[in-house]
């Protein structure tokens, strides 16, 4: 069972002053790298994490998770491909959570890498998973992070994504499970979904219309590492 989000975060304050990094007389208790802690700089790169979405790199991103990721290509039941690492449950900032990192990559290259690709493998969201060759995924590497996608561990109600991000742009409201709550000022969308894992998506200020277009107009689960 996912813990809630403010549960958490007093747990880990406390735990701080525990290992006496606050003392008694500390006032103002500051948590960094927290999901919605995020600065746009002028040039439209969100940064949050400590990562600089649309500038960091696949292997720069390995480096900083001291993890190696999964990289694959995701195929919809429309037909839609997209490029992604999969880092698996790690812990980015204060809290773990699944990290993935949807890649810039081009329609040319993407259908390079299915043709040359090693394995199709059905997954439980109705999409598919094409297995890469060992060159296509040392050449994806080198590729910039166009999306980094958090699904946190913990659960997330309405009140505290409002609390946490503020009040968004808008809402729109996919079915009676999921609703997508759009932040543009922050490079951000949430998919709140009262059945099971938020799923955050932050993305670059020029990427972020393809990102609201696509994730709203969708038919099928977006979360593929359910």
């Amino acid at each position: 069972m996912k813990r809630n989000i403010g549960l958490l975060v007093a747990i880990v304050i406390a735990g701080l002053v525990a290992w006496g990094v606050f003392t008694p007389r500390t006032t103002t208790i500051t948590v960094e790298d927290l999901p919605w802690q995020i600065q746009i700089s002028p040039e439209g790169i969100t940064q949050v994490f400590g990562v600089s979405v649309g500038k960091v790199t696949l292997r720069q991103l390995a480096e900083q998770l001291r993890s190696v990721p999964e990289v694959a290509v995701f195929e919809t039941p429309t037909g839609e491909r997209t490029l992604e690492g999969y880092y698996g449950k790690k812990r980015l900032g204060v809290f773990e959570a699944k990290i993935v990192g949807e890649l810039q990559a081009d329609k040319a290259t993407i259908e390079r890498f299915v043709e040359a690709h090693t394995e199709r493998k059905p997954q439980p969201t109705g999409t598919w998973r094409y297995e890469l060759a060992e060159k296509n995924v040392l050449e994806a590497n080198s590729f910039l992070i166009k999306y980094l996608v958090y699904i946190p561990v913990v659960d997330y109600s309405s009140e505290q994504i409002q609390t946490h991000f503020g009040t968004p742009m808008n809402t729109v409201k996919a079915d009676e499970r999921v609703t997508w709550w759009l932040y543009p000022a922050k490079n951000l969308i949430i998919m709140q979904d009262n059945q099971g894992s938020e799923v955050f998506y932050y993305s670059t200020t020029a990427d972020y219309p393809a990102l609201e277009q696509r994730l709203t107009t969708m038919k099928t689960s977006p979360n593929t590492h359910e």
